[in-house]
């Protein structure tokens, strides 16, 4: 038998909560991959962070393995914009020397040292994550764009998610939100609020 993939839909009533969860939740990722850049390793950091910020092992567990899934994309990533530019560079080799057109051999040269400089930009810099992708960053220079509106957006489109992990030891297979049917066929979610906002929104939100 295959596996299913199901998707509900549903009107969320806990908005507030599920946003204050999802700002701590990316607030946290944002400095831990900071102090990763410097040359931490996240369990070293755990203890630290559970405390400083007020979430639970199993919520640190999940921006931790979030956050190490958002690199290793971004390196394999880069790793094939090196294979495509590279590529490029020597396509333009071929059509120059192919070229007649002084003028055009010209523009030539020039899009292949474009391209020669982008090539070494990413063998040599190191591989970086754009919080909130850097297209929605580069909107802030399109002169046609309200940069409050933009600063907005971008702040929102930087903590608009967060990721829950299980485990199969665990209450119906991951304590940080349980999935129950009720007897009208709906289901209820029951998520773990992190500990620094259950005095604003209690332990759990019912969904």
């Amino acid at each position: 038998m295959s596996d299913a993939l199901i998707t509900y839909h549903t009107r969320i009533d806990s908005y507030e909560a599920l946003q204050a969860y999802a700002d701590l939740y990316n607030l946290v990722e944002h400095r831990l991959y900071a102090q990763m850049l410097a040359g931490e390793k996240p369990e070293n950091l755990k203890s630290q962070c559970l405390v400083k910020y007020g979430i639970t092992a199993r919520q640190f567990n999940a921006i931790s393995m979030n956050l190490k899934g958002k690199i290793s994309s971004a390196h394999a990533l880069a790793k094939e914009h090196v294979k495509e530019t590279k590529l490029r560079i020597k396509d333009c080799d071929r059509r120059i020397d192919r070229e007649q057109d002084t003028f055009k051999r010209h523009n030539l040269r020039r899009r292949q040292h474009g391209l020669a400089t982008k090539h070494k930009r990413l063998t040599e810099q190191p591989k970086s994550i754009c919080f909130g992708t850097r297209k929605r960053f580069n909107a802030q220079f399109d002169s046609t764009v309200d940069h409050g509106e933009w600063l907005q957006d971008w702040k929102r489109s930087r903590s608009n998610q967060f990721y829950v992990i299980g485990s199969h030891d665990e209450v119906s297979g991951c304590q940080g939100c349980v999935a129950t049917i009720e007897s009208d066929g709906f289901l209820t979610l029951r998520l773990r609020i992190p500990n620094a906002l259950i005095s604003a929104y209690g332990k759990y939100v019912t969904i």
